[in-house]
């Protein structure tokens, strides 16, 4: 009421489990609303140090305001991030007197947390890019003309930023005026660039935008060059996968750019299981970097423009956690023909499983083993009166098993048949039961197999002894009835 001095409303929570919470507050008058704001947190475990190797980072399309850049970096180290892309041409023009040094400010942050800085290039000062016409192709219009024309511009960039920042990318992320430009004029572009940017700086590394619908520049062509990886199109499933490891030895680095679904005609369970098998593809096919597109944007970003949590930040967080610097092991055949993936990292396995529909898989988990749906919020498991085996409930939304034992893991990706498939037809038939022995000891055991009704396998049951690193291999003959149709059949090795 008028007169009464503004006082701050106290209020607080219990302790809340892990998740992703929205917090919704509502003036009102006469029992009608007048004014509704809303806000989003996260509760999460807290990092006390960040990884010091990791592929996954993300890009900040726009400026952002200089008072928000230190709440930025402390986000930033607790998102699972090494990498982060940051504007910078624009920040050196006349007006931001105050920008250069507030930025550099964030980049030692950055340092401190183990986040690489990355200067984008997206943004040439007005005085520069008035010189093209309105309907101009992109960035590339600049830097393929003589150095004499932009080098002044870029000299201030350079200058004050390349104490803090060595790689650099020409153009913003749907930049596709370098797509399609032949190899050798590509090379020539970007050496001139690097030239004049190692005249001031140091070691520069240069990126541009490409896509995957256009062949990739050949690497003799580009040495030390990166693309910034994205498609016009959304990817089929698996198909990022397919174009990744497609003549990987050849091509540059590619660093793969995520673009979220929108929350526009998407579900929260659909944006956040989306996010995540993108991430996964990425990294099984074996990308160089993995960056989350536009992290602010108000319809696909991992955060709000004030910098509070999104609904997608805690699956980001929760995958780049789990999977920075990992090397991925292997996916088993499991019971409920749930997918899965396995990543190991000094010794810990994490392992990324679903199923289109829902079933209970019987998993052996270790003692320290820790199960959590991708906002990261614990799963209650219940294990076997004998122990370590558990009754996982799979559904469409990914669940991440943490601390999996990893010799375990190791010997359910190596375990397969030799061949895999046998022609439809009666009588014997060889095949052969493939291995390793993951552990750091010999083991002695036996494997029986389990097979279709009416069909015969000689020996049902086989022993072995192993020493550490030795292989199994274990003939069996199987014998198909007359009446067996062609396509998958589960053989169960128990």
């Amino acid at each position: 009421t008028s007169g009464e001095r503004e006082k701050p409303i106290d209020w607080t929570l219990n302790p809340q489990p892990p998740g992703f919470y929205a917090v919704e507050a509502v003036l009102s008058r006469d029992t009608k609303p007048v004014l509704t704001k809303r806000t989003s947190f996260a509760v999460m475990d807290s990092l006390s140090d960040s990884a010091d190797q990791g592929e996954f980072g993300w890009t900040i399309k726009r400026p952002e305001d200089m008072t928000a850049l230190k709440e930025l970096a402390e986000i930033a180290s607790q998102s699972g991030i090494n990498w982060l892309k940051y504007p910078l041409w624009s920040s050196v023009s006349e007006g931001n007197s105050s920008a250069p040094s507030q930025i550099s400010a964030f980049f030692d942050e950055l340092s401190q947390r183990k986040i690489t800085a990355i200067g984008l290039l997206n943004d040439p000062p007005a005085e520069l890019r008035n010189q093209f016409a309105r309907d101009w192709t992109g960035i590339s219009e600049i830097f393929t003309v003589r150095a004499e024309f932009w080098r002044e511009s870029i000299e201030k960039v350079i200058a004050r930023y390349s104490s803090h920042v060595r790689y650099w990318q020409l153009g913003e992320e749907e930049d596709e005026s370098f797509v399609g430009m032949s190899s050798r004029n590509l090379a020539e572009t970007i050496a001139r660039v690097k030239a004049e940017f190692d005249r001031i700086g140091r070691d520069a590394h240069i990126g541009v935008h490409w896509n995957w619908e256009t062949p990739l520049p050949r690497r003799e062509f580009a040495r030390g060059v990166f693309l910034s990886m994205s498609s016009r199109q959304r990817l089929a499933e698996n198909e990022l996968v397919h174009k990744l490891k497609t003549g990987n030895a050849d091509v540059p680095d590619r660093w793969v750019l995520i673009k979220p679904l929108s929350v526009i005609g998407h579900t929260p369970e659909e944006r956040g299981t989306d996010l995540v098998k993108s991430m996964l593809e990425a990294k099984i096919g074996g990308a160089d970097k993995i960056f989350a597109d536009d992290v602010l944007d108000e319809e696909t970003g991992l955060l709000n423009r004030g910098g509070s949590p999104s609904l997608l930040f805690l699956p980001w967080r929760t995958t780049a956690m789990a999977l920075q610097g990992a090397d991925f092991i292997g996916s088993f055949l499991l019971p409920g023909g749930s997918r899965n993936y396995a990543f190991a990292r000094k010794g810990e396995v994490a392992v990324v499983i679903w199923n289109n529909e829902p079933v209970d898989e019987d998993l052996y988990l270790g003692e320290e083993s820790v199960v959590t749906d991708v906002l990261g919020r614990r799963i209650q498991i219940p294990i076997s009166e004998s122990g370590q085996r558990a009754k996982l409930h799979v559904g469409p939304s990914p669940l991440l098993v943490r601390h999996f034992p990893e010799p375990v893991a190791r010997w359910m990706a190596a375990l397969k048949f030799e061949k895999g498939r046998l022609p439809s037809r009666t009588g014997k038939q060889r095949e052969t039961i493939l291995g390793i022995n993951t552990f750091r000891q010999g083991v002695n055991g036996s494997v029986r197999i389990l097979v279709p009704k009416d069909w015969k396998v000689e020996p049902a049951e086989s022993r072995f002894a192993l020493g550490a690193g030795e292989k199994l291999d274990i003939p069996i003959t199987l014998e198909l009835p007359s009446n067996t149709s062609q396509g998958n059949q589960r053989l169960v090795l128990e």
